[in-house]
């Protein structure tokens, strides 16, 4: 559970720059599927998925867990695009205009979360005498069939 502040401590950037957007422009930090795909049926049933600022889509687990496999999991629709786990960079395409509509799976520490293709992501690294774990830095996602990360460990 350390894990958490300590990705929110790296997001800093991140978070200190959608919260000027959001002083700037007056629109919110967290906003609902539909606001940014109004003309699109599937953005208005998924009620626990969001985007946090303009870069990332979270959509937090709100079933329980499934005992056998101690995972919980998330309906998530994608808008159409190619988006990247925000945790492990694998890659998903939604071609359709409609986007993508699919399961994903996550033990019981984590929560999907999806970066845009293209999007940036401010992060830094962890401040003197904060421990870390061997972590990656994931900040640029270009829409190729990898995303580029940038590493980060000490």
């Amino acid at each position: 559970m350390d894990d958490a502040p300590r990705l929110r401590h790296r997001m800093i950037p991140y978070l200190h720059t959608m919260n000027w957007r959001a002083s700037r422009t007056g629109l919110p930090l967290v906003e609902p599927m539909y606001w940014g795909s109004p003309d699109i049926d599937a953005a208005y049933h998924v009620p626990n998925e969001y985007m946090f600022g303009t870069e990332l889509l979270a959509a937090p687990i709100t079933e329980p867990m499934d005992k056998s496999s101690r995972r919980g999991k998330a309906d998530v629709w994608l808008p159409q695009g190619d988006w990247f786990d925000f945790f492990t960079g694998r890659r998903y395409s939604a071609s359709s205009p409609n986007g993508r509509r699919m399961t994903v799976w996550r033990p019981l520490d984590g929560i999907p979360v999806f970066a845009k293709a293209g999007g940036i992501v401010p992060m830094q690294p962890l401040s003197e005498g904060i421990p870390s774990t061997p972590s990656t830095t994931r900040s640029i996602w270009r829409s190729s069939s990898s995303p580029e990360r940038t590493a980060t460990s000490r």
